[in-house]
Parts: structure tokens; sequence; C-alpha cells
């Protein structure tokens, strides 16, 4: 049998419809309508065509397959300019296989403090410890790795950061005070490197000499210039480099480079640290060598004006003579040539000597060939001329300080001025430039200059700190402010720099 089907009503009465019951639509009436005794009408409603919504379906995630198929589309603007000169010559180009893998921050696991402090160093903190791109590329590539690696370099590589970074923000702080920030970074740097040096896991000596200076830069940087501040981590690091030097293996690339960023560092600050500080070679040194000894001989073959330093190497060696050869010549005042081996003779000598090796030199110095890659002409000549004027640093303290002479003697007054004009031929910068390297010799020309060549010093000065924001140049200008209203009358080169326990380095 067949079922009977209830057919739905699609046209019932007004009163059913909005009754929502079902209708069997006879007319006049239908029969629910006839039972409630309900007046029954059909009435057309008249409805608007609207063309039905689309809704959206849910983006399918793409296949890796997929993925670089997109790729390839996206490409397909360059693809050409390849395949067609394939084409042409008859090459094939074959398939690249691709993996596309989420790209991993190095860094995530640091603190994002952390993470802004070290982007601080490699974007500008170390701009103003480079005179070139090319030596901050080389410092970077090789800090950040290692201090990822080692914690006190991490520590001491934010600290420095830190201190530039609140220079640049706050300015320069009263009594050259260091914020809560940069202290605590260095505390936990030097913290981790005694125990890194205690360790015996076989922590790099080159990553431990790395920290010290960097913790010796950050200390000169903040202009502090206390007693044993920057002094003891350059102590530190001429007892671990003698270690380091008899049983390391620089065979591989980044002990090489390690070796390269601290025997540069080092031999400067040495040899700066002899010429231009009250107290000069450090005991370690004038008692295991003697006043005249050098760590290291540099061959005549091996002169070159290193864009490390921004002058020439061997200017390394003679300011360390020089400076042995004003101990003597003071030791010799003092004790009216008591226990001195040599005479006032030997010294004027010496001083002939000395004199006409810087003269000869100033002027003559080459670039290495690998240097002279990177180097455009205008860099080269701005380099040449940070160079002279550190040859006329070495001349103003063998007049002063070996010969004796006054500050007001022609030879120191013309070696002053050469100075201010070859730091005018050079183009501020806030870093990558030898323009970070004229602290020492503005400082050693601003203790001799007289009249408008101190105004001169005191502007060029002040420029360099409104650009670099180190705070050792701020106290470079101060030291020299300082003389210059109390000292008009005192030609004695000592009287610039304090009292004993004032250790300043123009650096």
């Amino acid at each position: 049998m067949l079922k009977n089907t209830v057919k739905r009503s699609h046209h019932g009465c007004t009163r059913c419809k909005k009754r929502r019951q079902k209708c069997d639509e006879l007319r006049p009436g239908c029969s629910r309508c006839i039972e409630a005794g309900s007046e029954c009408s059909y009435a057309k409603a008249l409805k608007w065509l609207v063309a039905p919504r689309k809704v959206a379906k849910k983006k399918r995630e793409l296949t890796t397959s997929e993925r670089c198929n997109e790729l390839s589309k996206s490409t397909a603007l360059t693809a050409p300019l390849i395949s067609s000169r394939a084409a042409k010559t008859g090459y094939q180009v074959p398939p690249v296989e691709m993996t596309l893998s989420k790209e991993i921050d190095a860094l995530s696991w640091l603190p994002l403090s952390s993470r802004s402090l070290l982007h601080h160093f490699v974007n500008k903190a170390s701009r103003i410890t480079a005179c070139h791109a090319y030596i901050q590329t080389r410092i970077c590539r090789l800090i950040i790795p290692m201090a990822l690696q080692t914690p006190s370099l991490l520590y001491a590589t934010m600290a420095l950061s830190a201190l530039h970074r609140s220079t640049l923000i706050d300015g320069m702080p009263t009594n050259f005070d260091v914020d809560a920030l940069v202290s605590s970074f260095m505390a936990s740097s030097l913290q981790n490197l005694r125990h890194e040096l205690q360790s015996k896991e076989g922590v790099s000596k080159y990553a431990l000499l790395t920290t010290i200076r960097t913790l010796c830069v950050c200390e000169i940087h903040s202009g502090r210039a206390d007693a044993g501040s920057w002094r003891v981590h350059v102590e530190g690091a001429i007892a671990l480099l003698g270690t380091t030097r008899a049983m390391s293996d620089t065979s591989s690339s980044e002990d090489r480079e390690s070796q390269w960023l601290i025997d540069s560092w080092y031999e400067s600050i040495e040899s700066l640290m002899a010429l231009t500080t009250r107290r000069g070679l450090s005991p370690a040194q004038t008692e295991q060598f003697g006043t005249r000894a050098l760590l290291r001989e540099d061959q005549a073959e091996n002169r070159h004006l290193d864009i490390y330093t921004a002058y020439s190497t061997d200017l390394n060696n003679s300011f360390k003579e020089i400076r042995a050869a004003a101990w003597e010549r003071q030791q010799l005042n003092a004790n009216g040539g008591k226990e001195i081996v040599l005479s006032n003779l030997d010294l004027d000598e010496e001083a002939d000597w000395l004199e006409s090796s810087i003269r000869s030199a100033a002027g003559n110095s080459t670039f290495r060939p690998n240097d002279l890659q990177v180097l455009s002409q205008h860099e080269i000549q701005q380099f040449e001329a940070c160079d002279e004027t550190y040859y006329h640093t070495a001349l103003i303290h063998i007049l002063r300080r070996v010969r004796g002479l006054p500050r007001s003697d022609q030879r120191v007054q013309a070696s002053v001025k050469r100075i201010i004009e070859c730091c005018l031929k050079i183009t501020p910068a806030d870093g990558l430039s030898p323009w970070v390297m004229l602290t020492t010799p503005l400082f050693t020309a601003g203790c001799e200059a007289l009249g408008e060549d101190r105004a001169m010093v005191r502007q060029l000065l002040q420029s360099m700190y409104d650009s670099l924001r180190i705070r050792n140049i701020q106290r470079s200008l101060w030291i020299l402010e300082m003389g210059w209203s109390t000292n008009e009358d005192n030609d004695d080169w000592e009287s610039f720099f304090g009292q004993d326990d004032f250790d300043f380095i123009p650096y």
C-alpha cells in the first residue's frame, strides 16, 4: 500500500500561518477558521528578491609544496631575468630545493632589557670604540657570539652599552657618578670573571681577556679616574697574557680574531698608559722588565698605520721610550744625579735621537693592503691626519718632559698648532671615524696651548663629547679647565694631573 503523504501548505490562510498551523486551504474559509468562528482570509505578501550572501570558507593551511608554489609565483618577476638568459646561452637551471623553517632568534632566551642593551651595543656603543665600519664589524662578530657563551663578557658588554645609553639620555652626571644599573652589571661581570678564572671547564682565555678589555674600556669611558679603577684591569691582562701566549694554540680562525683584538687593544693601552699618565707603566711591568723593557719588539717591516688605533704601530714603542727617558730626567732633577745611571748629556743625546726618529717617520706611514681595500680616499686622508696628531703628541712629550723646554718654546707651540690643524681636517662623527681617537692628542695639545689655541682645544673637545657622548672626553676638558685657571704660570707638566690618588688617562 502506498503511504498517505501530507503535502506541506505553502498558501494557507493568514490566521493559520500566523498560528503556525496546518491549513487545508479551502475557500472561502478553511476548516480551522470555520470551527473557530474566525474570519478567514488569504493575503499575498510581496518580498524583494535578495541575492543570497556567500559565507567565506575558512582558508585551508597550505602544505609545504603549496607554499613553495606560492613562493615561486611571488618571484615570477625576477625569474624571467634568469631563465631567459639561461635559455639564450643553452644552460639549464637546476631546480632549487627549499626548506621552510621558522626563524630562530638567538637572543630569545635573554630578558627584553638585556636584548635591548645588546642591540644598542651593536648599533651605537660599538661605533664609539671603532675608527671604521670594518673594525666595528670585526669586533661585533667576535664579541657577541662569545658573550652569549661567557657570562662575564655578557655582563661587561651590557655595562658598556648601558653606560653609553644613559649618557645619551641623561647627559653628564654630577661628579662622574655611574648609575646603579651600570654598577650592577660591572659587579656581576667581575664576580663571574673570578669564577671563570678558577674554573676547570676550559673557558677560553681570549674570552676572559676580551672581558677584561671591555671592563677597562667601560671604566675609562665613565670618566671616574679613580685610583685602581681601569688600571687594575690592565694589570690583570698582563698576568693573563703571559699564560695565554705560552700555552694557547691560535690555529682556529676565532682564536686568531681574538688575538688580533686583544693585541691591538693591549699594545695601544700600554703605550698610552706609559706616555700620558702620572704613574706610567704598571709595577708588574717595571719590576719584571725594567723601565725600558717592552713586552714585544715590533719589527721594522711590520710598521704600518693601524686602522684600529688610527696611528702607526711604531709609535707604541716610541711612547714607552719617551716615558722612560722622561722618568729618568725627572729622577735626575729630583736627586741631583745621585743613583742615576744616565747623565744630562746622555739624556740630551737620547732626546736628539727620539726627536729625529719621530720627525723622520711622521708623514711616511703606509697602510696594510687588506686595510686599503676597505678605505676610501677621503678616509685615508682622515687616518693620515689623525696619525700626524699622534706624532706631534710624541714630539710635545719629548720637548717638554725629556728636553725640559718651557711651554712657550717655538717648537712646542708649533706642534700644538699642528695638532689643532689636523683635528680640524677630520669630520666630526658619532663614531666609525678617526674622530673617536683624538682625545689623547687634543689633551696633550691643551696642556701646552696658549691664548686662542686653548679656545680651539676647548671647542674641539666639546664637539667630540657632543657627538660621541664619552664621559672621559668631558673629564679631559674638566682637567684642562682646572689647569688653565689655577696654574696659569706653572710650567710643570705634572701639575695638570692633580692629586696622587687621581688616575686619569686621556683615552
